[in-house]
C-alpha cells in the first residue's frame, strides 16, 4: 500500500498542477463576490492538502489492514451507483430529501453505526451542505420535491 499511496498522491498533485494552470486566467475575486476562479483555486488547495496527507500517511502507516480484514470490490460500485441514482432523483425529490437519503445510504454502506447516529449524521450533513451551497454560495437547487409546490 505504501507505493500505491505515494503514486496516487503524486498523480493527485499532477492533477492539481494541471487544474491550477488551466484556471490561472480566471479572476479570483470580482467586485463584491468571488469570481469564476475562486472555487477552482480553493479546490486546488484542498486537493493539494489531501495529496500531502496521503503522502505523509503512506510513510507512517506500516499496516493498513487488520488481521482477516478484506476489501470488497463491490462497495465502490455500489457507492458509484448510489451517487448516480442521487443525480437522477434529485430533481424529483428535491435537494434536501435526496441528499438526506444519499447520506443515510452511504453511512449504512461504508461504516454503519446505530440508526440514531446515522440519522443524526445525515441530518447534520444535509443541514451543513444546504447552508454552504444554498445559503452562502447561493447555488440554485430544487430544494423541495417537484410535487411539493403543486
Amino acid at each position: 500500500m505504501w507505493l500505491t499511496d505515494r503514486i496516487s498522491s503524486f498523480v493527485l498533485l499532477a492533477f492539481v498542477a494541471f487544474y491550477v494552470v488551466s484556471g490561472w486566467s480566471l479572476d479570483t475575486w470580482a467586485k463584491n463576490a468571488p469570481g469564476p476562479g475562486f472555487m477552482p483555486r480553493l479546490l486546488a488547495i484542498a486537493l493539494a492538502a489531501l495529496a500531502v496527507l496521503i503522502w505523509v500517511g503512506a510513510g507512517r502507516s506500516s499496516e493498513t489492514r487488520e488481521e482477516g480484514e478484506t476489501y470488497s470490490k463491490r462497495e465502490p460500485l455500489i457507492i458509484f451507483l448510489a451517487v448516480l441514482l442521487y443525480v437522477f432523483v434529485m430533481p424529483q425529490l428535491g435537494f434536501l430529501l435526496s441528499n438526506f437519503l444519499l447520506v443515510i445510504a452511504l453511512r449504512r454502506m461504508v461504516e454503519p453505526a446505530s440508526w440514531w447516529v446515522d440519522l443524526a449524521g445525515a441530518v447534520g450533513a444535509t443541514v451543513i451542505i444546504h447552508v454552504v451551497f444554498v445559503q452562502i454560495l447561493a447555488l440554485q437547487f430544487p430544494v423541495f420535491p417537484v410535487w411539493w409546490g403543486e
